[in-house]
């Protein structure tokens, strides 16, 4: 996999909500294995959970919007 230069990846930490990565990215496992992103309402958009809580991780799945006061 090369490197362009003048291609950038985003990553937005949204208050008590997941990281927004947009742009082409690779998650991996902590074995190596590839992880498939969950399909997105916007292509080369990864949402990953930033409160633990997930059942789907490194992904988020909206579980912080169930109970706000404690995400």
């Amino acid at each position: 996999m090369s490197s362009d230069p003048t291609t950038f990846v985003t990553i937005t930490a949204r208050a008590r909500g997941p990281l927004v990565i947009e742009g082409n990215v690779i998650i991996r496992s902590p074995e190596g294995q590839i992880l498939e992103a969950p399909p997105s309402k916007t292509p080369g958009v990864i949402k990953l959970c930033a409160c633990g809580r997930t059942r789907n991780r490194p992904f988020c799945d909206g579980t912080h919007k169930i109970d706000p006061e404690q995400g």
